[in-house]
């Protein structure tokens, strides 16, 4: 889980879903008669849009879950096509991505404590992710359902193998999506 490749995942994967969740509003904003400005992205853009297609993601794996088709070369293009068919979106992410890096300027330094926050909270984190899981509930349901759909390339929803199965499970399937492609 350290490395380059798991990063590159995992932003490959939010970037293919800003995609789809962009082309998707923008589908919405046009049934409702409404223009959608193709402006530059803030982060509220970026949240909605992204949080739309990983949940486009998470319903479409949840629904197929059943069925043997889930293999790397399936997710790598289902994430990648809404990249090559917006590529309009995949510029303004490389400009949300600069800007987002971009330091900030000498008189905003207090209004960047909930970002020092922030970082505190993903250094943290990053000194607990090499320590293997130990968890209970994470070994049996949040890694056993990703890994298993990774090796079998189905997940049966059987209650009599795993009790858990009939359970929401979005944020598992989120995961399950990142773990397939590699992350």
């Amino acid at each position: 889980l350290l490395g380059p490749g798991p990063v590159a995942v995992v932003g490959f994967l939010l970037a293919g879903c800003s995609a789809l969740g962009d082309a998707v509003t923008r589908l919405f904003y046009r049934m409702q008669g409404e223009r959608h400005a193709r402006g530059s992205i803030d982060s509220l853009e970026f949240a909605i849009s992204a949080f739309t297609g990983l949940a486009l993601y998470v319903t479409l794996l949840a629904l197929t879950a059943p069925f043997r088709i889930h293999y790397l070369a399936v997710w790598a293009l289902l994430v990648a096509l809404p990249l090559l068919l917006n590529r309009k979106h995949l510029g303004q992410l490389a400009a949300f991505g600069r800007l987002a890096l971009a330091p900030l300027p000498a008189v905003s330094r207090a209004s960047a404590l909930p970002l020092v926050v922030l970082g505190i909270s993903l250094l943290a984190h990053l000194v607990l992710i090499p320590k293997p899981e130990a968890g209970a509930d994470g070994l049996a349901m949040h890694l056993a359902l990703p890994i298993r759909l990774a090796a079998n390339h189905f997940f049966a929803y059987d209650p009599s193998a795993f009790l858990w199965s009939l359970m929401p499970m979005a944020g598992t399937f989120s995961f399950a999506i990142a773990y397939m492609l590699g992350g």
